[in-house]
């Protein structure tokens, strides 16, 4: 895990200066007295420490065991030519599964991890509406996702995810405005791969056109020329903490120097203004 050793600015003097912040971080004590709109806006990122209790964390872990055992279910007893595309290019490939199988995956079950989950959600989304200082944000959750990325990949997978911005694909649905909000259920950094992202990078991308060639998944020469001076961040997280990022901010999958020691699991909760107040 970063450790500040008391060398960065406080988090009132950084909100003061309005300064982009090397590790924009707060601890989940100190979210309710945080600017955290201010840090948003600077940054295009922040990570609050330690959000989610173990309980939480561990209903998320169950949630995601049983999605993807599901859909590896469905993978081997459906007929190939019957097994949706979200299977066998989503999960198979690419290693993730949308919103709609987990709730399907929950109702099948039939416990009470829809309930649990339901309840993370909102707790979540009392940080999205602090992001954007806006009471209407809510849940996409035709752009919320959970993914894995293994340390023994099957020939074709291919979970690592070059550098992007969200606004590629969120963008197409009209949506000016979105946070991710990136959540960890196994340590990260170092064992398995966090993400990498790009300091405020939100403030030039959202200026760029997505048409606008290599954009959307971004080379490192196209990062040289254009946002070369600016600062790289890989946060090294353990469950409980989540990373929060605009649909602008550049990222990827972090590149380890040595092959993942763990699986990693990971929930992808993404929100935005609603569209529906803003017409009122």
């Amino acid at each position: 895990m970063f450790v500040d050793n008391g060398k960065s600015p406080t988090m009132s003097s950084m909100l003061k200066t309005g300064d982009v912040v090397d590790h924009p971080e707060i601890e989940c004590a100190e979210f309710a007295r945080a600017d955290v709109r201010a840090l948003y806006s600077v940054n295009g990122l922040f990570l609050v420490r330690g959000f989610l209790s173990p309980q939480e964390v561990a209903t998320l872990q169950h949630i995601c065991v049983l999605s993807f055992a599901i859909g590896e279910t469905i993978a081997t007893c459906v007929p190939p030519d019957q097994v949706p595309q979200e299977i066998s290019d989503g999960l198979l490939t690419r290693g993730y599964l949308s919103w709609t199988r987990i709730k399907n995956s929950l109702r099948c079950a039939g416990t009470s991890l829809d309930a649990r989950l339901a309840a993370i959600v909102d707790k979540i989304g009392t940080v999205a509406k602090a992001a954007f200082a806006d009471p209407t944000v809510e849940l996409l959750e035709g752009f919320s996702v959970i993914r894995r990325h293994r340390k023994f990949p099957r020939p074709g997978e291919a979970t690592p995810v070059p550098w992007h911005r969200d606004f590629s694909f969120v963008g197409q649905a009209g949506i000016e405005r979105s946070v991710n909000f990136w959540i960890p259920l196994a340590e990260v950094g170092e064992i398995a791969p966090s993400i990498e992202l790009i300091v405020s990078s939100h403030r030039y991308m959202v200026n760029v056109p997505d048409d606008n060639p290599g954009v959307t998944n971004i080379s490192e020469q196209w990062i040289a020329d254009h946002l070369g001076s600016s600062r790289r961040w890989t946060p090294h997280c353990t469950p409980g903490d989540v990373i929060a990022f605009d649909h602008q901010t550049l990222h990827r999958t972090q590149p380890l120097d040595a092959p993942a020691q763990i699986d990693r699991m990971n929930f992808e909760t993404r929100w935005a203004p609603s569209r529906k107040a803003a017409s009122n």
